[in-house]
């Protein structure tokens, strides 16, 4: 019924680790089953299936297996029709590794696969791309996106206190005062090419650690940030506030099977991987964010809920819970 203590968490974790392993196999065996009706190549290739019922048009990562032998230089992608495809060599995700880790984009229509195959010979790029920018911290206490024609102030990371129960009963919008703001050390630039470029930052907010990842890819009117928290806090709720230029009219938020509008008016509401901004001066501006379940506005700013702190599975005991803030 939505309650659930430390005591059950085994069986529930079993539950949904049996549902993750049954559909893994279910996918990995029907695409298999494409694969080895595929003729004989001399090449490796990368077999890429859109099990999903929506066309796929985006950025891929993948790790080749070459049994310790290093990317060389003149390796690149080739597709189905011999054409190159665009591609650049990231850090592996094993730091102490040689083996390569792959960028590209591809398209793939619903229920099809796509075959790319590994070739010598292409002398793909290296140079920087039009995606290449610097990430700037101000006194640790904020972060600039900055290359030419742009000047971006990435989004603050807010602690405030929250002192509601789990599901927050009896209030609309979440009025704690304001604790800790981020506090940043250097950034380091981890991947520049011709398709990506990716800055690293470490910092702190209260008692928690964070990491943050900036990313810009070419030909894409948008930065992504990748968000790492360890979590310390007691009582807490961490932000992502992001100001806008002008007064937020409206927003089109993400619910399931479509969207919503929902005013400017701080109340906290939930939401589905999207959101879309209608500003006054007739700009729109949006996030996507599956790893955020909700979120409110005010005319001014963009406030991303991502981390509570709440006590477990406490409802509301009398009626003057919660706590509340003047």
């Amino acid at each position: 019924g939505g309650t659930s203590l430390p005591s059950t968490y085994p069986q529930m974790d079993a539950q949904l680790g049996t549902c993750q392993t049954v559909a893994d196999e279910v996918l990995a065996v029907t695409l298999r089953a494409r694969m080895v009706r595929e003729a004989p190549c001399i090449h490796q290739r990368l077999f890429i299936g859109n099990q999903t019922g929506a066309d796929f048009n985006g950025w891929i990562e993948h790790e080749p297996w070459f049994e310790w032998t290093r990317w060389q230089p003149d390796w690149g992608l080739i597709d189905e029709r011999n054409r190159a495809v665009p591609c650049q060599v990231l850090q592996s995700e094993d730091c102490f590794s040689d083996a390569p880790r792959l960028l590209f984009r591809i398209r793939a229509g619903r229920g099809t696969c796509r075959t790319l195959r590994i070739v010598s010979g292409l002398n793909q790029s290296t140079d920087p791309g039009p995606c290449s920018f610097d990430l700037v911290s101000h006194r640790g206490r904020t972060l600039r996106v900055k290359r030419p024609g742009l000047s971006w102030k990435v989004p603050d990371l807010q602690l405030h206190e929250d002192r509601s129960d789990t599901w927050s009963h009896g209030i609309d919008r979440y009025r704690g005062p304001l604790r800790a703001k981020a506090i940043w050390s250097r950034a380091r630039l981890v991947d520049q090419g011709p398709l990506l470029c990716a800055w690293c930052i470490d910092g702190r907010i209260g008692r928690s650690r964070i990491a943050a990842e900036i990313r810009s890819y070419t030909g894409e009117a948008f930065i992504e940030i990748r968000l790492r928290v360890t979590w310390l806090e007691t009582h807490r709720l961490l932000r992502l506030v992001w100001p806008q230029a002008a007064a937020i009219l409206h927003r089109l938020d993400g619910v399931a099977g479509g969207s919503l509008r929902r005013a400017s008016d701080g109340a906290e509401r939930p939401v589905h991987d999207r959101t879309l901004l209608k500003l006054e001066n007739g700009a729109r501006t949006g996030v996507v964010l599956p790893d955020v379940f909700s979120l409110s506005s005010t005319r001014r700013e963009l406030r991303l809920t991502l981390l509570r702190s709440a006590v477990m599975a406490h409802h509301a005991p009398h009626d003057g819970w919660p706590v509340s803030y003047t």
